[in-house]
């Protein structure tokens, strides 16, 4: 989602000319130029569909349980989510989600287009 509202005013003024019957110091060629200019600009800007960093993290950190089969999901080495700390991209994981959908960055529709392969992993990719 990208809302965007913009108000944007300009003014400008310009004078420019010569002064022939001007002398001064003995320079009889004198010229002016004037100028004003005012420029006021607003604006409002909402965005939408970035990736989540704490659940890439988890999505990018994601192995498959030797004894369950089952994809599972942790945070980032030299990070603990329960008490807290800093993963790769310097954000809190206390935030990571309880459910983790494995990501591969590396298929062509994210290479070429920043989608992952799936529904499901870009809804859990971009909070959707």
């Amino acid at each position: 989602t990208v809302d965007q509202e913009i108000d944007v005013a300009r003014g400008l003024f310009g004078v420019r000319g010569d002064l022939p019957d001007v002398n001064f110091l003995g320079t009889d060629n004198w010229s002016y130029e004037a100028s004003a200019n005012f420029h006021r600009s607003n604006g409002f800007q909402a965005l939408g569909g970035f990736l989540q960093e704490d659940r890439i993290a988890q999505g990018l950190n994601s192995s498959i349980d030797p004894l369950t089969g089952d994809i599972t999901c942790s945070a980032p080495a030299g990070t603990n989510p329960a008490t807290g700390g800093t993963s790769f991209f310097g954000f809190d994981t206390v935030r990571a989600p309880l459910a983790c959908v494995p990501l591969n960055p590396f298929v062509p529709e994210f290479l070429t287009g920043g989608q992952f392969a799936t529904a499901e992993q870009n809804d859990f990719a971009y909070g959707l």
